[in-house]
């Protein structure tokens, strides 16, 4: 794997890495008592947005009813780890993610949903197929079948195989946004490590991450795998660990 020092060496992938983190520890300060606070969602996402596109730029109107349908699915929602943080804090991560590295509209519309189909249903008490149905009057069929094609069906030999056969099947595009997803999760596990966090299972965590990104027939943006490596290498480094 190239190494983290080489990558940040790249003064564009440098300053890409720089916005990532500006964004992502702006979530982080958001604090976890405001997981249900709308007026606090919004300001969160309008700032985030400037943070991508400059301070001039204004939230499409296009967003706002997935971004107020996905808060409504996910409020209440804890997100796994040693601190307790809104659900939504990660879903707007690889919303933000998405926008920084100028994905298409249907992809973003996708971000916004990308868990929606999994989660939701156990959240409010509904059924997949209804989350789908609402989905349908919200974006566009590329962004739903994005969506679907990222959900994480059972497996018989596991969560991670069932990843692995959807990456080296899916569109290049769609993995992609796979990818920022896991990018996200691994900021996740530097910043609030998970009560089992043990050194073989962050080799492990490390370990699928790049495979998921081997199993694409065709790679995803160099940028997305330079932002792979570069968060695979801290999570190695900062828990005394050796990069692979």
């Amino acid at each position: 794997m190239t190494s983290m020092h080489d990558d940040l060496n790249n003064p564009a992938t440098a300053a890409l890495w720089g916005k990532v983190v500006e964004g992502f520890k702006y979530i982080s300060g958001s604090g976890w008592e405001n997981r249900a606070n709308y007026e606090h969602f919004w300001s969160l996402v309008r700032h985030l947005y400037k943070l991508a596109y400059g301070e001039k730029a204004e939230l499409p109107v296009e967003y706002k009813a997935s971004l107020a349908f996905m808060f409504a699915g996910h409020a209440g929602r804890i997100r796994k780890g040693i601190r307790p943080r809104p659900y939504f804090h990660h879903i707007l991560m690889v919303v933000y993610l998405a926008w920084l590295l100028r994905l298409p509209s249907y992809l973003i519309a996708a971000a916004i949903h990308h868990d929606d189909i999994e989660d939701i249903p156990k959240n409010l008490g509904v059924t997949d197929l209804w989350v789908i149905a609402e989905l349908k009057w919200l974006i566009s069929e590329p962004s739903l079948e994005t969506v679907v094609n990222l959900t994480n069906k059972q497996h018989p030999d596991g969560k991670h195989a069932g990843q692995m056969e959807k990456m080296a099947t899916i569109h290049t595009e769609e993995a992609t946004l796979k990818l920022i997803d896991r990018i996200c999760n691994l900021w996740d596990m530097r910043r609030d490590k998970p009560k089992d966090f043990t050194p073989d299972r962050i080799r492990q965590e490390c370990t699928n991450a790049q495979q998921l990104a081997d199993a694409m027939p065709t790679p995803a943006p160099p940028e997305v795998l330079a932002l792979l490596r570069i968060s695979i290498n801290l999570l190695l480094k900062e828990n005394s660990l050796t990069p692979a």
